[in-house]
């Protein structure tokens, strides 16, 4: 049984990586309909993508987020995967994170953009954050410090990694062992076709909600993307997609798995 996890496991970590290769391509050619999304600007901000999430004590995403961190104002790093992280860290309260970074597969950045961004401390790697060696730069870029906030919100650049539960928890966890004690972290799955694979990732979840690790997740799994005016990215978000909030207290352990 565990080899043959350790086979789709391993299958799904072929596929993403092939998949990626194609979204780079994709990217450098036509670009992506959605790109450098904001926290609150925009039809597809963060606050319009994980809304209903945070609860209903704080107006928006962002009061939220920095209400959560308020012992690390001023102090804060911030981290988005998957987006260049521009437009959203600049729609903070100015000087609420220390430094920030941005991870995509290009940087296409202006350079009126980059030189905003470098007053700013903010920094964009290009490559790719799904695999090891992203992982790797990511942590070497942390170093000590961690990350206090974590965003995710890929849409259509994740079309068509594995809904292999054994793969979405293992990428989960990997971004987990990333965010500090007292952080928050937003996650967006890639689209999720098989009804048992949405079943297992929320069972799992749940039991992490339940077992009183310090650790609150609240999510959502949408499995009519048209309903929810995706628009033209409808086409290609053919399954549910799991949308997470995770705050990892103080007493949280290091690791889901």
């Amino acid at each position: 049984m565990q080899k043959e996890n350790f086979r789709k496991l391993k299958k799904s970590l072929i596929q993403a990586r092939n998949i990626t290769s194609g979204s780079l391509k994709r990217e450098v050619i036509h670009g992506w309909g959605i790109y450098n999304s904001g926290l609150l600007s925009g039809l597809h901000s963060f606050d319009k993508t994980f809304g209903g999430l945070y609860g209903e004590d704080h107006e928006n995403i962002k009061e939220y987020i920095e209400d959560r961190l308020a012992a690390k104002r001023d102090n804060a790093v911030g981290v988005e995967l998957g987006g260049i992280g521009s437009t959203l860290f600049k729609e903070f309260t100015p000087g609420f994170f220390k430094r920030t970074l941005g991870v995509s597969l290009t940087d296409s950045r202006s350079e009126e953009d980059k030189v905003l961004d470098y007053k700013n401390n903010h920094h964009v790697l290009a490559l790719d954050a799904f695999s090891s060696y992203g992982h790797r730069e990511v942590q070497k870029w942390l170093g000590h410090e961690g990350a206090d906030f974590i965003g995710e919100k890929m849409h259509a650049g994740s079309v068509g990694f594995s809904d292999n539960p054994d793969f979405l928890m293992s990428v989960i966890n990997r971004w987990y062992k990333l965010l500090n004690k007292g952080g928050v972290m937003f996650l967006e799955s890639p689209p999720i076709i098989d009804q048992k694979s949405k079943e297992v990732i929320g069972g799992w979840l749940d039991s992490i909600n339940n077992k009183n690790l310090d650790i609150k997740i609240t999510y959502k799994i949408n499995a009519d993307l048209k309903a929810r005016g995706q628009g033209g990215f409808s086409e290609y978000l053919g399954g549910g997609i799991v949308y997470i909030c995770l705050q990892k207290g103080m007493y949280a352990p290091d690791s889901l798995l």
